[in-house]
């Protein structure tokens, strides 16, 4: 029995190839992305109901439901285009964000001295209930928008930001972009979706803007109220609100230099 194991294992090493270990190469690859994707969607949910379906597909294969089988090859079908118009806009910002981080590479977005600089820019907008919209670009690339707007390529200060959004100032209206660790434009216009405003209707236009941007793309987008002057985060699609300072200058060093350091 021995001499039989080492001789299928023999046998299966000796007919190895190189086109077999790039096969397993891409497979390895393409599951680690289809799990890191699901990182964060409710994957729990998602995979759980995937394994039943094609538990009970199985099944019915080996006791031959036959009816039953005919309908579940119907519903993994259908299921699978489900799946990609639910979520088309993040496949699409995962798919860039895949193109703009391979070969695999490290940004940071910003420095510890402009993130200390944007929160006491965003302490004098709150208190003085000065409306914002701040998009911190990450691996996908906002050139495309950045080019509508006004370019400036200025250092991160406070008192650049705070003049960029105070009122009667023709640039305050619209998105500052920072990229690189610079202010690269501002007066910068994002499209809103119409399912999303349809979705979000007590939202501003600057919390809906946000939204729209990070659900596209993988940036993250700092919002302050102008009726309220509370502190916003929008990361992915989800907008987070009701930031501290505090709790907005963890959150940027998080996002924008510690994770940065292990983003592909």
């Amino acid at each position: 029995m021995i001499n039989s194991l080492f001789s299928n294992l023999f046998y299966l090493f000796s007919s190895f190839t190189i086109v077999d270990a790039i096969d397993i190469l891409v497979l390895t690859v393409f599951i680690y992305y289809i799990l890191k994707f699901l990182k964060g969607k409710q994957a729990n949910q998602i995979l759980t109901g995937i394994l039943i379906i094609l538990l009970v597909d199985l099944l019915s294969a080996v006791f031959k439901l036959n009816a039953l089988n005919w309908v579940l090859s119907f519903v993994i079908t259908y299921s699978i285009f489900g799946l990609i118009v639910i979520f088309s806009d993040e496949i699409k910002a995962y798919l860039a964000s895949i193109g703009s981080g391979f070969p695999f590479k490290k940004r940071e977005t910003a420095s510890q001295e402009s993130i200390d600089s944007i929160v006491d820019a965003v302490e004098e907008l709150t208190k003085n209930k000065i409306g914002a919209l701040i998009v911190f670009e990450r691996n996908v690339s906002l050139g495309s928008l950045t080019e509508k707007g006004k370019i400036i390529d200025a250092k991160i200060t406070k008192e650049i930001i705070i003049a960029l959004f105070y009122p009667n100032n023709p640039l305050h209206d619209g998105a500052v972009i920072i990229s690189k660790n610079r202010i690269v434009a501002a007066s910068v216009v994002i499209p809103l979706p119409e399912e999303i405003v349809e979705r979000r209707k007590n939202y501003g236009t600057r919390h809906l803007a946000a939204i729209s941007i990070s659900k596209t793309t993988d940036c993250i987008a700092l919002v302050v109220s102008e009726e309220t002057g509370t502190i916003s985060i929008a990361n992915r699609g989800n907008l987070t609100r009701n930031y501290t300072l505090k709790s907005l200058k963890e959150t940027l060093k998080e996002e924008l230099i510690e994770n940065a350091k292990h983003r592909t």
